[in-house]
């Protein structure tokens, strides 16, 4: 298998494109902050397909139950403060999922 160099996503396409495109609005840098996604997936799940069903069964779990050591993370580092946590949880919109997600923390 070839080398991929490029790599052209089309994000117009999709149906949260607005969202997608102010979450990329926001990134210093876009090709790391992509490849920081990629290797945390790979570093969780491995080498797979994303849409795998088992994969796919623990992020919607780790969605719905607002539990996920990530989730907790990423909300604690924009809102240090739990009780403004809690409230601010109580007022976000369910589809909402990144909206507390510090871009700027790298681990």
């Amino acid at each position: 298998m070839a080398k991929r160099k490029i790599v052209t996503w089309r994000v117009a396409d999709t149906p949260q494109s607005d969202l997608i495109n102010e979450w990329l609005d926001k990134q210093q840098n876009i090709q790391v902050s992509l490849t920081n996604i990629v290797l945390h997936m790979i570093n969780r799940f491995g080498i797979k397909d994303i849409m795998d069903y088992d994969i796919q069964r623990i992020l919607y779990q780790e969605f719905s139950s607002g539990t996920s050591k990530e989730n907790r993370t990423a909300k604690s580092l924009n809102n240090p403060d739990p009780k403004k946590d809690r409230d601010k949880e109580n007022q976000d919109d369910d589809n909402d999922l990144y909206k507390n997600v510090d871009i700027n923390n790298l681990f």
